[in-house]
């Protein structure tokens, strides 16, 4: 990125504002989702999440923003903002974010759209800890 600016011209301190924005939403995301995983606290976790987003709307932080929705069961706002993370221009649209949304259906009670993204996200990349719990959520899912 610097080496384009180099290219294209002077660094700009509107520049300089955006990546530090950028930085605070990629350390408030990790933070939510850390948070999520190890320490439970789900009320920062949201906070953490709903701020990063607020700065930077892209697909591995709305993903997080939906998946501590999920752990703090919100499961319609973990639907949305995890199917929002999968519209995103971005959007590597990974496993994991398919994985998450099978994981809301499922809990919310729609067992067809659950299974319908759970095929998809084995069609994907997965962590190994994801495969695993979706072949309990899931075991005629085709693995």
């Amino acid at each position: 990125e610097n080496l384009l600016r180099a290219k294209v011209g002077k660094k700009t301190s509107s520049d300089d504002a955006k990546s530090n924005t950028v930085f605070e939403a990629l350390i408030l995301n990790e933070r939510a989702y850390l948070r999520t995983e190890l320490d439970g606290n789900l009320a920062v976790a949201i906070e953490e999440a709903s701020r990063s987003v607020a700065l930077d709307v892209n697909s591995y932080n709305l993903d997080t923003l939906g998946w501590v929705q999920f752990k703090s069961g919100q499961f319609e706002e973990a639907i949305e903002n995890l199917g929002r993370s999968l519209q995103t221009p971005e959007s590597a649209a990974s496993g994991t974010t398919y994985y998450h949304l099978g994981a809301a259906y499922q809990e919310s009670g729609d067992l067809e759209k659950a299974r319908f993204y759970f095929k998809e996200a084995l069609r994907r990349d997965l962590l190994w800890w994801e495969f695993l719990d979706l072949q309990k959520r899931c075991p005629d899912c085709g693995m």
